[in-house]
């Protein structure tokens, strides 16, 4: 029960609306895509696909996830890219 605290969402549509909720209660967040193991250059290709979903689906789907105008020093969405993940070698 105490790491669902740490998990936005299980699928891309469940995530906006979590990040929406922090970012009016004047949270900052980083994302990352759970799952360790890439034993193969498919499970790397997924992967990059899907942290490429992230970068391009979420920007524009958390306008409102601060309350007040973005800082140019705090980007809207923080994602962490685990370089193991790209690669099965």
């Amino acid at each position: 029960m105490m790491g669902n605290q740490f998990i936005a969402g299980r699928d891309p549509e469940s995530v906006p609306p979590r990040l929406i909720d922090l970012g009016k209660q004047g949270c900052r967040f980083t994302l990352d895509l759970l799952g360790e193991l890439v034993a193969s250059d498919r499970q790397a290709d997924e992967f990059a696909t899907r942290y490429r979903a992230m970068m391009d689906d979420l920007p524009p789907r958390l306008e409102r996830a601060s309350p007040g105008p973005q800082e140019p020093t705090q980007p809207r969405v923080n994602i962490s890219i685990k370089l193991s993940s790209l690669t099965h070698k």
